[in-house]
């Protein structure tokens, strides 16, 4: 965590510069009930994708090994530090996709990277761009990730219903998370498209791919995150794809606006409190950032806020 230490002292430093203007407490409403249960079971997928690969793929990691996921693949790559899992229960009728957050140096040098490099997108003009080391880090396991998804569908593909794509990370993870979703979402699961599975491994109902991340840096330019929102589908809610985050935590702060960065939606912002909002980050078909919520925050300092999501410690129960 000392990377953390570095980027807290740096917000510190330039809060008069990148803090949003204070505004008065704005009422939002509360995450409901059976939302919190769900984005409390996403959060232990994220946070077990920090285990040992033995303990992953027997899925037996302590209290953020919930359900009853088969665990089919792990993947990494030491150039960029990331790693994480796939994985499905039929019972459940899921397949996960997750992915871990900055562990080591190589992670780090990628978070600290604010260059953009041009998201190459099917009808996205050449402004959309993202976080250069991001993109970096997810090319370097993308064609390991979708030749899983693959195996998994086709080991699927007799089955009776459709399945729910959940796709979550936990920091670097989630920035890495969100371009893995847009691909999927968009390219391997799209009928339209050149690049899409075989008919017969189509069993995943495209409105339920779920992308839910959790202290989730910027990704990219405002371009990219409007495309992030329509092509979740304008009609989308924080239901399928949101952005949680926590008090005081100083990532997704970073990289500040005004290198060029917005987030995209839907953010649900758990309050120093421990109530939990979610927030007004598309008006009028526009993404936007919440003043009222974590972006109001003048220091955002808080190192412990960016491991902990309601009752789960992200990264310490292997």
């Amino acid at each position: 965590m000392r990377w953390l230490l570095f980027l807290s002292s740096l917000l510190a430093l330039g809060a008069p510069l990148l803090a949003a203007p204070i505004s008065k407490r704005q009422d939002r409403p509360a995450l409901e009930p059976a939302d919190l249960e769900i984005l409390k079971t996403h959060a232990k997928y994220a946070s077990a994708a920090y285990c040992p690969q033995a303990k992953l793929e027997r899925w037996s990691c302590g209290k953020d090994c919930v359900g009853r996921l088969n665990v089919t693949s792990y993947f990494s790559d030491k150039s960029t530090g990331i790693a994480g899992y796939l994985g499905y229960s039929r019972v459940e009728k899921k397949i996960v996709i997750s992915f871990r957050g900055t562990s080591n140096l190589a992670n780090w040098a990628k978070n600290l990277a604010f260059a953009k490099d041009r998201f190459i997108y099917p009808t996205a003009s050449d402004k959309v761009k993202v976080h250069g080391g991001f993109y970096d880090t997810y090319m370097s396991v993308e064609k390991k990730v979708r030749l899983e998804l693959k195996n998994i569908l086709t080991a699927l593909k007799n089955e009776t219903g459709s399945y729910k794509l959940i796709f979550t990370g936990h920091s670097l993870g989630g920035a890495v998370a969100s371009l893995s979703a847009m691909d999927v979402k968009r390219f391997y699961l799209n009928p339209k498209s050149g690049k899409c599975f075989k008919p017969d491994l189509l069993i995943i109902d495209r409105s339920q791919i779920y992308l839910h991340t959790y202290g989730q840096p910027r990704t990219g330019n405002k371009e990219f995150s409007q495309l992030v929102y329509e092509t979740f589908g304008k009609n989308n809610t924080h239901k399928t794809l949101a952005r949680i985050t926590h008090a005081n935590d100083p990532v997704p702060r970073l990289p500040p606006q005004k290198f060029g960065y917005l987030h995209h939606p839907h953010e649900v912002y758990i309050r120093k409190d421990g109530s939990t909002v979610v927030c007004e980050d598309v008006v009028n078909g526009k993404v936007t950032e919440d003043s009222s919520c974590i972006i109001k925050v003048l220091l955002p300092v808080g190192i412990k806020a960016h491991s902990r999501y309601w009752d789960t410690s992200i990264g310490t129960t292997c």
